[in-house]
């Protein structure tokens, strides 16, 4: 629904987007263009949350040492700005699957159709504002987790005393950090990647003519598109995602032993 309204004027809403892929496509619309994402979830959770734990040792945090909440934010821009490079790929198939549904018969399809005719080049289309979104919101995601997981501890607490709930918090507020800090700047992007692969028929020639389209056909409302849906996911998939990052890390913690 997010991609919808993001790039289509024919809705008004969260309300008309739902009702109109309900109607037209079933509940097997609400999941056109999951399987991108779903492919490459391993590869780009696996991809950041290994930058951010190098970055964090590249910033200086050692197990007596841990990093204060500024170096957390610096090693998230890190880490976002190395995982764009597989999010691109990603984030794209997603795009021109849910915006341009009748050019393809599903994900392979269309991988291997933009891979077919514009080389390793076509996958990256978008990846200029990919960057500008992934470094600062990637920032701001993991700088709120670690924030809000500091703000919940009791004198003589670490981190590893917060309970499950306390993490979803942290989690869920590291979520809406993410999407708050760069939704303008995401609606750009995927503007540009639901565009035409065939740069000879794009409609956007860059980051910044996308920019002053949508300002020209929707004002500053243009930029704000599709973040009643996104804010709505937000909490609750990042409070899962941490959960389960803790417990990995727990787990391995214990192997270490």
């Amino acid at each position: 629904m997010k991609v919808k309204l993001q790039t289509s004027t024919h809705y008004t809403g969260l309300n008309h987007v739902f009702s109109d892929i309900l109607k037209k496509e079933g509940l097997t619309g609400f999941y056109r263009g999951v399987q991108s994402p779903l492919t490459g979830l391993f590869a780009m959770n696996a991809a950041l949350f290994s930058a951010y734990g190098w970055a964090k040792r590249l910033i200086g945090e050692t197990p007596a040492t841990p990093l204060d909440n500024a170096g957390y934010w610096k090693a998230g821009f890190i880490a976002g700005f190395c995982v764009a490079f597989v999010e691109g790929p990603v984030d794209l198939f997603k795009c021109q699957l849910q915006t341009r549904p009748a050019e393809y018969k599903g994900f392979v399809n269309c991988a291997t159709s933009i891979l077919s005719q514009r080389g390793i080049a076509g996958a990256y289309q978008g990846i200029i504002p990919t960057l500008w979104r992934n470094a600062p919101s990637n920032a701001a995601w993991y700088g709120m987790y670690e924030w809000a997981r500091e703000a919940q501890l009791k004198e003589g607490q670490t981190r590893k005393d917060l309970a499950q709930w306390q993490v979803m918090l942290a989690g869920g507020a590291g979520g809406m950090g993410y999407w708050c800090s760069i939704y303008p700047i995401d609606v750009i992007k995927t503007t540009i990647q639901s565009d035409n692969p065939d740069p000879a028929q794009r409609k956007y020639r860059g980051m910044l003519d996308a920019s002053r389209q949508i300002y020209f056909e929707h004002g500053v409302r243009g930029f704000f598109r599709g973040l009643a849906p996104c804010l709505l996911r937000a909490f609750p998939a990042n409070a899962a995602t941490f959960v389960a990052y803790e417990a990995v890390i727990s787990v391995l913690d214990k192997n270490r032993e």
